[in-house]
């Protein structure tokens, strides 16, 4: 099993991610790309030389392109939406594809009439039925010769796989295109950093890897704590995102990571450990900077900046009267606010929240209070000084108005699990309450704050 330093003392995690915060302005993640086709390629056809600018620059680079055509051995036809599958090639070897209503970034090789190209991470958007999105990508990878036919850009393809072909397209045209969703692509992308010496590379947000010890490791994606906003100054919408590595041991070590759109490449940077199974109760993004409010020891903030004059920050933390209040008094959540339920399953039997119905959990001075979906609630709460995650709830006083039955036979499930409640904690943003059903099976009640 491999082991991993982590601090224990919250203002000792505040001071050392101030300080390794600076390096997320730095780093970014090299993503491994597929092998090219091991198969030679045909032989170049006859035709001029690519041409070059005064400067040398290779004409490939000198704007971006649109597929109009392809001819292969099975079938060819014409692209009737050329602007909706374009390819640009950076000078610096990056590569940023349009394909239909996905956008990918990648990296391309090319010398004398060679050409390799490497796709990258990829949004997932659900294209029309009939696209070419996904042949457009493949067809790309076996891209092995290019040539010019006058102004068009041809691309051969490795084994006879048969010729790409595109024509010059405005400069502007991937700024017109839609946007890359960074948020919705975090679960399927490689990220450095929270294993040694090695990325780990999550497919529909989870990625298994092998260490020394019982069962298969792996990390996972928090889903549902992802918040978005520009945090390089570029005016693109950038993300964080929380992986945990669940190993094979007793560690779950919980890291944060800054996710960037560089002009339709997306970039995540080196992963940054908050510390073993850190309750973060939030996570935001704004003006430039990640801020995680967790629990460690006492309760605490971090700020992430994501700005190049990083350094004048300071490292430190100042302690207010609000913090001492919340030190000193029992570990209940949230000492006010409103909460929306967010599970969607809960109470015997794990039934179904109910379409458009809506559950909401409140704390104020030793109350809990809230609506069950058509009564409302009220009742106290209670816990253990040692044992700040403890907590019960009740007795419970409900409103009697006459409901429609299924809002009934939940609002009914739903109380019953609230007071079997006897624990709470954060979960990524989430609060989760936990209740034992008469079998002893644990369960949990999940709420997102409410507006």
């Amino acid at each position: 099993m491999h082991t991993k330093s982590f601090v224990t003392r919250t203002q000792a995690v505040i001071c050392g991610l101030l300080f390794a915060g600076l390096l997320l302005s730095a780093c970014t993640v090299a993503v491994p790309q597929p092998a090219a086709p091991m198969t030679a390629p045909s032989a170049p056809p006859t035709a001029e030389a690519a041409p070059e600018s005064a400067d040398g620059t290779a004409s490939i680079t000198a704007n971006p392109w649109q597929w109009i055509a392809y001819s292969g051995p099975v079938e060819q036809f014409d692209v009737e939406t050329p602007q909706r599958f374009v390819l640009a090639f950076g000078e610096d070897n990056s590569l940023a594809v349009l394909a239909d209503c996905n956008r990918a970034s990648g990296s391309y090789t090319a010398a004398d009439s060679a050409v390799t190209v490497e796709i990258g991470p990829m949004t997932r958007a659900m294209c029309p039925p009939d696209s070419r999105s996904d042949q457009f990508v493949r067809l790309l990878g076996g891209a092995a010769i290019y040539f010019f036919d006058g102004d068009n850009l041809l691309i051969d393809l490795f084994a006879d796989g048969g010729t790409l072909t595109f024509a010059p397209a405005p400069a502007d045209v991937l700024d017109a295109a839609p946007a890359v969703d960074v948020a919705a692509i975090l679960g399927n992308l490689t990220y450095n950093g929270v294993l040694p010496e090695q990325p780990i590379t999550l497919t529909d947000g989870v990625g298994e890897y092998t260490e020394d010890g019982p069962g298969t490791p792996f990390v996972r994606l928090i889903d549902h704590l992802i918040p978005t906003g520009d945090l390089n100054g570029d005016s693109l919408a950038d993300a964080a995102a929380i992986l945990v590595d669940n190993t094979t041991g007793s560690a779950d070590f919980v890291y944060v990571v800054a996710v960037l759109d560089v002009d339709g490449a997306v970039t995540p940077t080196d992963a940054l450990q908050l510390g073993d199974r850190t309750p973060v109760q939030s996570m935001t993004v704004d003006g430039g900077q990640i801020t995680v409010d967790l629990i460690a020891g006492f309760w605490g903030r971090v700020l992430l900046p994501h700005l190049e004059r990083a350094q004048n920050l300071r490292c430190g933390r100042r302690s207010t009267a609000r913090d001492e209040q919340r030190r000193t008094q029992p570990g209940f959540p949230a000492r006010s606010g409103r909460h929306g339920l967010a599970t969607s399953q809960f109470g015997e039997g794990q039934a179904s929240l109910l379409p458009d119905s809506e559950i909401t959990l409140s704390f104020a001075d030793g109350q809990v209070s809230g609506s069950a979906g058509c009564n409302d609630y009220t009742g106290g709460i209670s816990g253990d000084d040692t044992l700040p995650q403890v907590m019960t709830v009740g007795p419970l006083a409900v409103t009697a108005m006459m409901c429609a039955e299924p809002i009934t036979n939940q609002e009914t499930a739903y109380l019953d699990a609230l007071a079997k409640v006897s624990a709470w904690r954060y979960d990524f943003g989430f609060l989760a309450l936990t209740y034992r059903l008469e079998d002893g099976t644990l369960y949990e009640l999940s709420f997102t704050p409410a507006p």
